[in-house]
């Protein structure tokens, strides 16, 4: 009797211990399918998600019209010194509160703008704008400025060239550019004393 009594607790325990593994194991499978549907759900919104963010960015290209004039900016060059046209107070950064991206985007431009001013300063200083290569027609592409004669000169010949980054041929660096003045930003100073020694040409090289 007690041999029996033993063995049904026995076996009622491994039935239990049967149960409870079985249980266990539904619970697991279905946390599992839980996890597969929702990488699933995930997967399946990638593609919307990505659509919306594309719609997003060509929304805002379509919309970001910038000048390409500094007077459409609302700043002129007095005496070397970016300042607003209306009022004469100094470049302003920030023109939408809290919207840094905009903001940068605004400022470099500006910033593109003020390069073709240097151009023309370059230019109204006797240099001239040859192609890279040389052989090749004027439009689009590198190039270089340069001052008349300087090609196969026996004389000095003084070779400037900018740093890294996003200044071009002429241009020592926008920030100072547009938040200083174009004597401490570009390379028009040096030029101008080159120019006074008769026996020096001239050679402004971009980096590409």
């Amino acid at each position: 009797m007690t041999g029996a009594k033993d063995e049904e607790s026995m076996t009622g325990a491994k039935d239990g211990e049967c149960m409870t593994g079985a249980k266990d194991e539904d619970m697991t499978g279905a946390k599992d399918g839980e996890e597969e549907k929702s990488v699933d759900g995930v997967k399946d919104n990638i593609p919307a998600v990505t659509e919306e963010l594309k719609e997003k960015s060509a929304h805002r290209k379509r919309v970001e019209t910038f000048p390409t004039t500094m007077e459409g900016f609302g700043y002129q060059f007095n005496e070397g010194q970016l300042i607003q046209i209306e009022g004469g107070g100094p470049f302003v950064f920030e023109v939408r509160k809290g919207d840094r991206a905009y903001n940068q985007r605004h400022y470099e431009a500006l910033g593109e703008v003020i390069t073709g001013h240097v151009y023309q300063l370059l230019e109204a200083e006797g240099l001239r704008r040859i192609p890279i290569p040389v052989d090749r027609e004027a439009g689009d592409g590198s190039f270089f400025f340069s001052s008349e004669g300087a090609s196969g000169c026996s004389a000095k010949v003084l070779v400037l060239i900018h740093g890294s980054g996003v200044v071009r041929a002429g241009q020592w660096a926008r920030r100072l550019i547009i938040n200083d003045c174009l004597d401490s930003g570009t390379q028009l100073p040096f030029i101008r004393r080159a120019k006074a020694v008769s026996c020096v040409r001239v050679c402004v090289l971009p980096v590409t």
